[in-house]
């Protein structure tokens, strides 16, 4: 992960300044809409209607400036979301470019003997398949956590005001989803390394089939219908096998949402009888109610995230595998 974030910073440090600034504007700015909502409703709730419906001008004027405020922050919202992708996007593409230049500096380093070498062409065709975007989904997977972490600090101390045993169920209620996905990641990284041969060998069956260089040897010798079956077989026992893993991984997927699930509605439920009660007044209900949505929502991405993140420096040290490879033939 070290190295990942090395190249992150060498391919565009600017990109990673902005990223940061417009993850912590994201994260605060729906704390302030919340409360901004939680004020107009228990200024409605609370005031009471004049002779004829009449609604006392102070009070319309008071509505107005808190649904302003709340439109303004909903647009200020909308920006730093819209910044983010930009910004995220632009990131992406730099590190991918400079991750195509590191993978063929080592390609044109390394001996021509390595290029006879099953191992060394294993290596390099995991290479070639991770770098150009595994790095770039650690970036998402750095930004996704980082922002959805801050969300959930600010969130957690919004439902602090509710009760301090809220976040503690969420966040015990999603762990066990986390900690199913993280096995499945490992499950399918090893299906990965092991399928990678077959792999290679359906793609030299598609590149015979479609290239021109072969083209004339294929009719010459018939030998279309026999690689078309081959490449069929190849493809079938990798389909299949990779449909295996990705079952497990989905029925193990659903059973951790499930309970994250039965935590929030239990803790929704606390927060209606509060309400009934009049422990809380109804903006309070709505703006807690929204604060929990938030929070589930945000620590759900972000433990994603952290699966991910495991899953993709799972795939990573593939490449750093293959740029460890030092040529022999030094003269």
């Amino acid at each position: 992960m070290r190295q990942t974030l090395a190249f992150v910073w060498k391919s565009g440090p600017g990109w990673s300044v902005a990223s940061a600034i417009v993850i912590v504007v994201s994260a605060v700015l729906p704390l302030g809409f919340l409360y901004a909502i939680k004020l107009l409703v228990d200024l409605i709730a609370a005031a009471a209607p004049g002779a004829g419906g009449a609604v006392d001008e102070s009070l319309t004027s008071r509505m107005l400036l808190l649904v302003g405020l709340a439109a303004g922050i909903a647009l200020l919202q909308s920006l730093a979301a819209a910044a983010g992708r930009w910004i995220g996007e632009a990131q992406a593409q730099s590190l991918t470019d400079y991750m195509f230049g590191v993978l063929h500096d080592k390609s044109v380093q390394v001996d021509l003997g390595y290029y006879e070498n099953p191992e060394f062409k294993d290596k390099l065709h995991r290479a070639q398949r991770e770098a150009p975007y595994r790095p770039k989904r650690i970036v998402n997977s750095l930004l996704e956590v980082a922002q959805n972490g801050v969300a959930v600090l600010t969130m957690a101390g919004l439902l602090a005001g509710f009760h301090w045993w809220v976040l503690p169920v969420l966040v015990v209620s999603c762990v066990p989803g986390v900690m199913l996905r993280l096995r499945y990641s490992s499950e399918y990284y090893s299906w990965e390394r092991k399928a990678t041969p077959q792999e290679r060998r359906s793609a030299y069956t598609n590149l015979l089939l479609t290239t021109v260089d072969f083209a004339k040897e294929l009719r010459l010798f018939g030998l279309g219908t026999m690689l078309r079956g081959r490449f069929g077989s190849l493809r079938d026992v990798l389909r299949r096998e990779k449909l295996q893993v990705t079952r497990r991984r989905s029925v193990a997927e659903f059973a951790g949402e499930a309970l994250a699930i039965l935590g929030v509605f239990g803790v929704l439920a606390a927060m209606g009888y509060s309400a009934l009660a009049g422990v809380i007044s109804v903006g309070s209900l709505i703006m807690y109610h929204g604060a929990l949505q938030k929070a589930w929502s945000s620590l759900g991405q972000m433990l994603r995230g952290i699966s991910m993140l495991y899953e993709d420096n799972l795939f990573v040290s593939d490449l750093f595998e293959f740029l460890e490879v030092e040529p022999r033939v030094h003269s």
